[in-house]
């Protein structure tokens, strides 16, 4: 029985956003303001003419834009500080080792630079970001955006022949990639009990699951 999982990264298994965090420290080394655009753009989240995946393209290209001409070696080494600043979700680490133990395979789909992946301390079966095209330098563009149809595309592909899978998210705009998966979660603490996919907690999402698990190896004992 193969078991997939799939998590959103910024304030779904950490507190705020990796990207921003990263951006922060390499902008607090920047002389120049190559971030100014970056961070100018931040208030198109509250732009209702700018749809969110458009935000996410014009974040992604701004970000790319920033780190043009940068070392690999400069991003590592600030990728190194952001280890120091990322602050785990409650709850999510034993929430993760309980997902192992379960034999789940663990996914993380995050419209944050894929760098970030090595500042999280926990092992993922695969991490998809931002990809942010390089050679021994960066170049200033983008090989991959992760707009929710991006991601959708991933989590159908990864999911394909799983027995169950679900995905957790704070963002309802992630909720359309997590359309096809047996259960999608919306993480939030001041969550509406009247939305079916909002919980508030992930001892609440391990309850769910569970109960889901015991429903489902009962139809198949029955069958």
């Amino acid at each position: 029985m193969r078991k997939t999982a799939f998590f959103d990264l910024d304030d779904t298994i950490i507190y705020g956003s990796a990207g921003l965090e990263l951006a922060r420290i390499l902008s607090e080394a920047d002389k120049d303001s190559k971030w100014q655009d970056f961070w100018e753009k931040q208030k198109l989240f509250d732009n209702k003419n700018v749809s969110f995946d458009d935000v996410i393209k014009i974040l992604s290209i701004c970000f790319a834009r920033a780190v043009k001409g940068e070392k690999i070696s400069v991003i590592q080494k600030a990728v190194e500080e952001l280890k120091h600043r990322i602050k785990i979700i409650d709850g999510f680490p034993d929430f993760y080792d309980w997902l192992l133990s379960e034999g789940f395979e663990v996914f993380v789909v995050t419209a944050s630079p894929i760098e970030v992946s090595s500042a999280i301390p926990f092992k993922f079966t695969e991490f998809h970001g931002l990809i942010l095209e390089r050679n021994h330098k960066y170049t200033g563009c983008c090989s991959l955006v992760m707009t929710t149809e991006e991601k959708k595309s991933i989590i159908n592909r990864k999911s394909h022949g799983s027995s169950f899978s679900f995905g957790v998210t704070d963002s309802v705009h992630d909720l359309p990639a997590y359309s096809e998966l047996d259960i999608q979660f919306l993480l939030d603490e001041d969550y509406d009990k009247n939305n079916s996919d909002a919980v508030k907690n992930y001892s609440q999402i391990k309850t769910k699951i569970c109960n889901q698990l015991d429903k489902s190896f009962s139809e198949e004992t029955n069958e």
